[in-house]
């Protein structure tokens, strides 16, 4: 999405991603992204601000949700 949105910059685990240039429509995508990816369904539940502002949040969201 970073590359779509010609964002450049390196981005680490811990960078807000919408410091780093993503629009929260961008963000709102980025759940359907992840659920195709890895193939899994997430609860409306953790569909939050929280699970998705770094990509170190989603990943422990995705890694959570394939544990169980």
């Amino acid at each position: 999405m970073l590359k779509e949105r010609s964002i450049v910059q390196s981005i680490a685990t811990d960078d807000t991603l919408i410091d780093a240039g993503l629009t929260s429509l961008d963000l709102v995508k980025l759940v359907f992204r992840v659920e195709s990816e890895f193939d899994l369904t997430i609860p409306v539940c953790d569909i939050t601000p929280d699970n998705f502002r770094t990509i170190g949040t989603i990943h422990g969201l995705v890694s959570r949700l394939l544990e169980s």
